[in-house]
Parts: structure tokens; C-alpha cells; sequence
């Protein structure tokens, strides 16, 4: 099965939701505010290594990334999308 992404601005200009055409997690949420706490965790930990990465929220159909301020989304979509899509297969 592919691996459809919409990506999608929040009203939180430091925040976009990467939502995932199916469901790829059976847990309701993982929050994560640090490398280290995402450690081991195989989507998580990977998207910290984004430059201007401050939160990984994963729920069970999307991802929702939270950059420093003075981050630019124009250099994170791209790589993110890489990373999630990835490591999100389809449960079952």
C-alpha cells in the first residue's frame, strides 16, 4: 500500500500537521520535546535530527512538527516528508 502526506499549517505558525493517508500507530499519542526523549522511538527520533526541531506529536493518522521561531518550514517540509514517509506503514 502507498504512503499518501498532506501537509497542513496549523493556526500555531510554528506548527504543521503531516497527515497520513491511513492509520500507523494503535497508540492514541506520543509526545516527545527532546532528542533525547524521542530516543529509540524509530519516527520520532529521526525528525529531531531536522534542524529547528523542537516537538514530535504523533498520533494515529499524523504527525505534528513544532520549529524554534526563527526556523524556516521551507527547509523542513521536505526532509520531514522524507523521514515519515519512510517509516509509517500501514497497520495490519
Amino acid at each position: 500500500m502507498a504512503v499518501f502526506l498532506n501537509t497542513e499549517p496549523t493556526s500555531d505558525p510554528n506548527v504543521y500537521r503531516f497527515i497520513i493517508s491511513h492509520t500507523f500507530s494503535e497508540e492514541e499519542s506520543r509526545d516527545f520535546i527532546s532528542r533525547e526523549e524521542a530516543a529509540g522511538d524509530e519516527i520520532a527520533s529521526p525528525l529531531f535530527h531536522i534542524i529547528g526541531i523542537t516537538r514530535v506529536t504523533c498520533q494515529q493518522n499524523y504527525i505534528a512538527l513544532t520549529k524554534k521561531d526563527e526556523a524556516l518550514w521551507s527547509f523542513i517540509i521536505a526532509p520531514a516528508i522524507n523521514i515519515i514517509a519512510a517509516r509509517v506503514a500501514p497497520l495490519g
